[in-house]
């Protein structure tokens, strides 16, 4: 297993470790082991053959098929020490079947000069919980005898009466649990049914066997304990080293051997595996120790990377469309357009006495001001189209009356002091005369700096053309009036909820000024999509002031406590323009401050 546990190196773990060794210890000395050809420790998550005494932690581990064999040197068989052998082959799938149940595979056999025996095991193993899992192993034991080997001194003797060999089922149990991300605990039973070994009856059986194991990982080295429990109990305890990139290093002591196990990781899926061990108890002196070998084939290590996928140089960053919303019961709002251009006019007309009534009749829509001419908005219906002097030829001029050419002198000497622009707004039929009184205005003693200019109205629809050519009843021409256009005419707020089956369903909308002041509420049922329009008028039915204000939802949630959604902001702009039409047969000067003076010729 490549993958490694890397938990916090702390002084309590490695304190821990220094008592699991000395606990293991203490069974050393007073324990002895039972019959096991290959050592299996049922807490290693980095050993596949933890697999054959504990049927659950095959869910744990990663995918693989491993082999080997093992040559024994007892030190009493020196002229066939090559007799006592033992092999294995084991399959581990975990998650692998519907449920995602864990399969696992074993087959073991021994050989030696007078009898062999052998054994295939089926492990189902399940996590119960993300830490722990529970596992079932159903095996078929086989023991054989060679009768050649036996000098029977009554040839009917019962021994081998039902045969030279025999089948018995074998069940095992394993509980596998990690309380912490570094340690592993299992308990383990094999031979639960205490298959008969005896040819001649069932008197002789296996003991039942218990395992309890302790296994406590550490990132590059790990400590394991193991206690056996039957007619004499054994422990083993060791120390592994492991490396992701090379492998692992066991060094370890049980009751009557001590061992070294080692795996180096392969180029590929593959892995290497030597193990070595020498008697501690009676044999030890005599003995050439035990060799085993083995070859491990890691299924997982040969999944496929996510394929990287380099974007084309001309990508451009990505720019999420809306805000992030937790995905929390709640309701959000948003407004079709969270500007408003609100512009005011206020109009002042001024009418000479010396203007009858047959003359105001003259005068149209566009000439008494019933729109802003200053103002070049495209919320007006119409625009002024500036005039090239090539447009038009210049008549008049010198021909002016006396009391018109003053008024043009005032007009000049008005430019020349204040320097406000000047425009002559004159229809198509009075081109020729705009033109000569432009070029009055420019003559050399006024200077070429004059700013005056030449402008005629451009409608946008044929309608509003004739709409303000229309005349103008004196009757109805008021003195003064407040002309207001706002953009847009409204607000449109989309209430959106979020989770709805989880909101109540009665919700606010709520638009307030910097104070904190309500200047708009809307009450709403349903835990739907809804939208509410406004037209930027207060409780009071005012247009508005210009500034800033924000609007949210409101609503209670379960608990019945208040809750509103995330404020937005709304932003009120103001252009406000006072104008002063003078209806006169010569040019006066204005009074006050002026940026921008309009001429509009008339017959």
């Amino acid at each position: 297993m490549r993958q490694l546990i890397n938990p916090s190196s702390t002084i309590f773990y490695r304190w821990l470790i220094l008592l699991m060794l000395l606990t293991a210890g203490g069974y050393t000395a007073r324990a002895q082991v039972g019959l096991s050809y290959f050592p299996a420790d049922p807490a290693n998550l980095y050993d596949w053959r933890a697999g054959m005494v504990n049927p659950s932690i095959g869910v744990f581990q990663t995918g693989a098929v491993e082999m080997g064999v093992k040559l024994f040197h007892l030190g009493f068989a020196d002229n066939d020490a090559a007799a006592f052998q033992a092999a294995y082959f084991l399959l581990n799938l975990p998650r692998r079947l519907p449920g995602k149940l864990g399969l696992g595979a074993q087959v073991q056999s021994f050989r030696a000069g007078l009898f062999q025996e052998s054994e295939f095991k089926l492990s189902l193993s399940r996590r119960l919980q993300p830490n722990l899992s529970l596992g079932i192993g159903l095996a078929l034991r086989h023991f054989g005898y060679d009768r050649a080997q036996f000098d029977l001194v009554d040839p009917d003797d019962p021994v081998f009466a039902g045969g030279t060999s025999r089948w018995q089922p074998d069940l095992g149990l394993g509980l596998t649990y990690m309380p912490l991300t570094p340690l592993v605990l299992t308990l383990s039973a094999s031979h639960i049914n205490r298959p008969a070994v005896s040819l001649s009856s069932d008197a002789v059986t296996l003991d039942m066997e218990v395992r309890l194991g302790v296994s406590l990982n550490l990132g590059g080295y790990a400590a394991h304990s193991n206690t056996r429990f039957e007619e004499e109990n054994a422990t083993h305890a060791y120390l592994q080293l492991q490396d992701e990139a090379l492998g692992l290093l066991q060094l370890g002591v049980e009751n009557r051997s001590a061992w070294m196990k080692s795996r180096l990781n392969l180029p590929g899926p593959f892995c290497f595996g030597y193990g070595f061990s020498y008697p501690l108890n009676s044999l030890s002196g005599t003995s050439w120790g035990n060799h085993e070998t083995f070859l491990v084939y890691e299924f997982d290590s040969r999944r496929k990377a996510a394929p990287v996928i380099l974007p084309e140089e001309s990508w451009e960053p990505f720019n999420p469309e809306m805000a992030h919303i937790d995905v929390v019961p709640q309701y959000y709002a948003s407004a079709s357009s969270e500007v408003i251009n609100i512009f005011e006019k206020q109009l002042v007309r001024m009418l000479d006495a010396d203007l009858d009534s047959s003359r105001i009749a003259r005068l149209s829509a566009f000439d008494v001001g019933v729109l802003d001419s200053a103002l070049d908005e495209p919320v007006f219906p119409y625009q002024l189209e500036p005039l090239l002097p090539a447009d038009s030829q210049a008549v008049g001029g010198k021909n002016y009356a006396p009391d018109y050419r003053e008024s043009l002198r005032q007009l000049r000497g008005t430019i020349e002091e204040s320097g406000p622009e000047v425009v002559l707004i004159t229809p198509k039929t009075q081109r020729k005369r705009a033109a000569g009184l432009r070029e009055y205005l420019r003559e050399p003693e006024g200077g070429d700096s004059l700013a005056v200019s030449l402008a005629q109205p451009h409608y946008f629809s044929r309608e509003d053309s004739l709409r303000f050519a229309r005349p103008v009843d004196p009757e109805d021409l008021q003195a003064s009036e407040r002309l207001v256009i706002i953009q847009p005419q409204s607000v449109a707020f989309s209430v959106l909820p979020v989770l709805p089956e989880r909101l109540d369903p009665q919700w606010e909308l709520v638009v307030e000024d910097k104070a904190g002041k309500t200047v708009f509420r809307h009450a709403g049922s349903g835990a739907e999509s809804r939208e509410v329009v406004w037209d930027w008028r207060d409780t009071a039915g005012r247009i508005i002031d210009p500034g800033l204000y924000r609007y949210y939802v409101g609503w209670k949630d379960q608990r019945g406590e208040a809750r509103r959604s995330s404020i937005r902001t709304l932003y009120a702009r103001k252009l406000k323009r006072n104008v002063r039409i003078r209806i006169t047969r010569s040019y006066r000067t204005p009074d006050g401050q002026v940026d921008k003076v309009g001429i509009i010729l008339n017959q």
